[in-house]
C-alpha cells in the first residue's frame, strides 16, 4: 500500500515537471511574443513618423514648387506636382497598408498573448492543485507509517506477553 502512495508520488512529481517544463516554454513564448509585438510597435512608429515627415517634405517642395511655378514655368511644375502627389499618394498608400498590417499583426500577437497568459494562469492553478495533492498524499503516507508502527509496537507488546505467559506455564509445570 506504501509502494502505491509512493509510486502515485513519483507520478504527480512526474506530472508537475511537465507542467513545469510546458510553463517555461509558454512564458518563453510569452517573451518573445511580447518582444515581437513591441518590435511591430516602434515599426509601426518609425512608419509613423517616417509618413509625417514625408507630409513635411511634401508640404516644403510644393511650396517651393509653387514659387518656382509663379516664377517661370508654371505648366512644367504643375505637371511635376501632379506626379509628385501621386507619388507621395502612393507612397502613404503603402505605408497605410503597412500600419494596418502592422496593427493587425499586433492585435493577433495580442491575442496570443491573452490566450497563452490564460493557459499559464490554468496550469499554475492545476500546478498548485498537484502540490496540495503531493501534500495530501504525504500525509496520507505520514498516517499510515505511523498506523504501521503503532501496530508493530503493539504486536511486539502482545508477543512479549505470550511469550512472558508460556514461561510461566513452563515453569508451574514443571513445578508440579
Amino acid at each position: 500500500m506504501v509502494k502505491d502512495y509512493e509510486a502515485q508520488i513519483s507520478k504527480l512529481r512526474q506530472a508537475i515537471t511537465e507542467y513545469e517544463t510546458n510553463l517555461n516554454l509558454m512564458v518563453d513564448e510569452v517573451e518573445r511574443l511580447t518582444t515581437l509585438a513591441e518590435n511591430k510597435d516602434h515599426e509601426i512608429d518609425l512608419l509613423s513618423n517616417k509618413m509625417v515627415e514625408t507630409e513635411r517634405q511634401k508640404e516644403r517642395e510644393l511650396e517651393d514648387m509653387r514659387r518656382w511655378a509663379e516664377k517661370d514655368k508654371k505648366a512644367a511644375v504643375d505637371k511635376e506636382a501632379k506626379e509628385f502627389m501621386n507619388k507621395l499618394n502612393n507612397e502613404k498608400a503603402i505605408f497605410e497598408t503597412n500600419i494596418k498590417e502592422a496593427n493587425q499583426k499586433l492585435g493577433e500577437l495580442q491575442k496570443t498573448i491573452t490566450i497563452l497568459t490564460t493557459e499559464i494562469d490554468r496550469i499554475t492553478a492545476l500546478y498548485g492543485e498537484k502540490e496540495r495533492e503531493i501534500a495530501n498524499w504525504r500525509e496520507k503516507y505520514s498516517d499510515l507509517d505511523q498506523t504501521r508502527c503503532a501496530e508493530i509496537e503493539e504486536i511486539r507488546i502482545q508477543f512479549e506477553t505470550l511469550k512472558k505467559n508460556s514461561l510461566v506455564k513452563n515453569f508451574l509445570l514443571e513445578c508440579l
